[in-house]
């Protein structure tokens, strides 16, 4: 398929999260390295944080910044459904907004760095295309695409932690999980109909984040079985919705047309695209994702 051939400059909001010193520290050179001032910041700051041990950094790095706000409500725990609410608020402020624009949703913890400066940045996403969506940030298997349930070797825990099909419902019966990172690129059309999308009851968007929320899964041990909550949604969350959306991933064919809506999973269009990276400190030493 065709790029668009849009060349208005593109306008990225960003969502730095923040939850202990180390990624204080980073989220001010991250922001100063991301700084533009066409694009658009939230910084949520982890409520097990004191406002105290945050507001001297805070204001350093958004004086005379008018595009920068912050927000503390979500104390998040690993794993659980919770992750995702600094993205579900961030996404309904930047949609509802009436004044700043957007095309591009990026989130981040504060503890990463960039590749690219903000100019040369916006430059090649354009160039790629607007409406792609990266969930993936280095070429696996898949290249750069969410991995499959069913591409996973039947022992790996990856397959075991989630239940085919996915949802539950006689539209889903081949609907499986969809496997990427945390930390995404999404376009902005994207963005808008999964915050349509989850507010509909029977959808799958809607479906998936009830599992995740309320659901539980069996686990087999080994020594013996077990009902756990779903766990780890900011890995499969999305990249399921996309991989199974027809009209992101490139299967959905218009009235009256012959040619489906173009995919908008970057492996299909960017062939020779192997990486979508940034440094982040983990576990004390840096590393690529």
């Amino acid at each position: 398929a065709e790029k668009s051939c849009d060349t208005t400059p593109l306008r990225i909001a960003y969502l730095v999260l923040v939850h202990n010193k180390d990624t204080l520290e980073g989220s001010m050179r991250l922001i100063d390295a991301l700084y533009h001032d066409d694009h658009t910041f939230y910084v949520h700051f982890d409520t097990k944080m004191k406002s105290s041990e945050y507001e001297y950094e805070w204001n350093l790095m958004s004086y005379q910044r008018n595009n920068m706000r912050k927000f503390s409500a979500f104390d998040l725990k690993w794993g659980s459904w919770q992750m995702l609410a600094p993205w579900f608020a961030t996404a309904k402020k930047l949609i509802s907004a009436e004044t700043r624009e957007w095309d591009i949703f990026i989130n981040l913890s504060g503890d990463s760095y960039p590749v690219l400066k903000p100019e040369p940045l916006r430059k090649q996403l354009l160039v790629n295309g607007r409406d792609l969506n990266y969930m993936t940030c280095s070429s696996g298997i898949t290249g750069m695409r969410p991995t499959a349930w069913s591409e996973f070797d039947s022992g790996w825990h990856k397959r075991k932690a989630f239940p085919f099909p996915i949802v539950k419902g006689e539209k889903f019966t081949q609907t499986e999980a969809y496997y990427g990172s945390q930390w995404m690129i999404l376009s902005r059309e994207f963005v808008e109909f999964v915050m349509s999308e989850i507010k509909i009851p029977g959808t799958l968007t809607n479906l998936l984040a009830d599992w995740f929320e309320n659901g539980s899964l069996e686990v087999d041990t080994g020594r013996k079985k077990m009902w756990v909550k779903p766990h780890i949604p900011d890995e499969i969350f999305f990249p399921t919705v996309l991989m199974n959306s027809e009209k992101f991933n490139g299967s959905f064919v218009p009235t009256g047309s012959s040619d489906p809506l173009p995919s908008t999973i970057p492996n299909y269009r960017l062939p020779h695209m192997r990486d979508m990276t940034y440094i982040r400190m983990d576990e004390h030493y840096p590393w690529s994702s």
